[in-house]
């Protein structure tokens, strides 16, 4: 029986690495340069609101989002931020 040999791409590579990469690396590097402008801008960071349940730790994780403040809220302890600065402004034991 005679052995048929396959042909191998042009230039020996598989057909996954002869597809360009530039476009997604462009994206990355562009994500990455605006990320760095706006923390230089000292623009905080937008959140949304939600409910986390760590089965792992049994904590649980609460965001909610105000007029004025971001409440984060760690087994019952209350961390608020000013919503327009980022900036942490008290704390407080089950006050909602």
């Amino acid at each position: 029986m005679p052995v048929i040999p396959f042909r191998s791409p042009p230039d020996d590579r598989p057909a996954e690495t002869r597809t360009p990469r530039w476009p997604q690396t462009a994206w990355v590097n562009l994500r990455l340069a605006a990320g760095r402008l706006v923390n230089q801008c000292r623009i905080p960071g937008a959140i949304q609101p939600m409910h986390i349940n760590d089965k792992l730790s049994g904590q649980t994780l609460d965001v909610t989002v105000g007029p004025f403040f971001t409440c984060i809220s760690v087994n019952g302890r209350d961390y608020y931020f000013c919503r327009f600065s980022g900036r942490l402004d008290g704390t407080g034991v089950g006050c909602r």
